[in-house]
């Protein structure tokens, strides 16, 4: 019989934790399973399951259990169902042209080569905001960090596309270098 107040101190991430033997049923039941928490409970023999379930979640020693059971499963499995996933998506001629972009969008940012990353390497925080959902000043302040991102890059001798369009007319771009 599983006693609920002794640590298992066989099984070293429940023992780490200070997690009882139905503890730890619990939080394989709610990750590997994937039990809402009140079937974990039950299932894991704890006489009160919904009382009990609501309770375990709190208690900072399984909430640590359960992330860390679930950080595993994301980086180990699931890892590689998602890449697979990805890949299946992106090549698969009947997956509709939006699924396929949005994969291969999603599989860039992922890998730190998307818009958010360029945005990071020119100095510019994340933007919280969409620029239509920007106040004037919000925008004013974003054009203004853009505009010293600009100087930093001519100061280091980067490829800078000017942009300079007359009133009325098409806009002409050139691509320059800084000054030698």
């Amino acid at each position: 019989m599983i006693n609920a107040n002794e640590p298992d101190s066989e099984i070293e991430s429940g023992a780490a934790l200070g997690l009882t033997l139905k503890q730890k049923e619990f939080v394989r039941l709610m990750t590997a399973e994937g039990m809402c928490q009140t079937k974990a409970a039950e299932a894991a023999g704890f006489s009160f399951p919904s009382q009990e379930a609501s309770r375990l979640v709190r208690l900072p020693h399984v909430r640590a259990a359960l992330h860390a059971a679930r950080q595993a499963a994301i980086e180990g499995e699931l890892a590689s169902l998602g890449l697979r996933t990805m890949r299946e998506l992106m090549t698969d001629a009947t997956t509709p042209a939006p699924v396929r972009f949005q994969a291969a969008k999603w599989s860039i940012e992922a890998a730190g080569h998307g818009a958010a990353a360029r945005q990071a390497a020119a100095g510019l925080p994340a933007s919280e905001k969409a620029l239509h959902e920007m106040s004037v000043e919000e925008l004013e302040a974003f054009i203004q960090r853009g505009d010293a991102a600009l100087s930093g890059l001519r100061r280091v001798g980067g490829p800078v596309i000017e942009l300079s369009a007359p009133e009325g007319s098409a806009p002409n771009y050139a691509q320059t270098s800084a000054p030698a």
